[in-house]
């Protein structure tokens, strides 16, 4: 379905644009890392309104992350005792933990970092695969959820492939 159909309700329209919008901290962020790191002195300068645009892709990854796996805490039975809602809650916690450990990461060095950028695209990934699994969402928010999980796993990829180029 496309973002404009008269026939998705105002709530999933809003779903479309705040999701494809969460995609421009990403792609600023690559796009000033990828330009510095082909342009310029390397990542290491690339600055984003002050901040080391690295770090601002990180760190946003953590957030974001995080908030999409606290979603499956809305996809559990609360008062329920059966094994699927017991594992998702536990999943959901370590892909927020290992997202914030990525965090830290990315103080240790520069080669943690890429450690770090692989555990955020890893986490997004297995996340979507459980979302999948469990398969109670309609057909369009899945399409959402896929295409902006690739995106991001994507510009994931590219920033890896931009900081690893620094060590060739």
């Amino acid at each position: 379905m496309a973002l404009n159909d008269s026939l998705l309700p105002a709530s999933a329209r809003m779903a479309y644009g705040l999701g494809y919008l969460g995609l421009l901290p990403f792609l600023i962020s690559a796009l000033v890392l990828g330009n510095a790191a082909v342009f310029g002195l390397g990542s290491q300068s690339a600055s984003l309104a002050g901040f080391y645009a690295l770090y601002v892709f990180v760190s946003y990854s953590v957030v974001i992350l995080s908030f999409v796996s606290g979603t499956l805490w809305g996809r559990i039975n609360p008062m329920g005792v059966d094994k699927l809602s017991s594992s998702m809650l536990l999943f959901s916690n370590i892909v927020c933990l290992s997202a914030w450990f990525s965090l830290l990461l990315t103080h240790v060095s520069q080669v943690m970092t890429l450690l770090a950028l692989i555990l955020l695209a890893i986490g997004y990934g297995s996340i979507l695969f459980v979302e999948r699994f469990v398969g109670r969402d309609e057909l369009s928010y899945w399409r959402l959820r896929r295409n902006l999980t690739i995106a991001v796993i994507s510009l994931h990829a590219l920033v890896l492939f931009l900081i690893g180029m620094e060590y060739l």
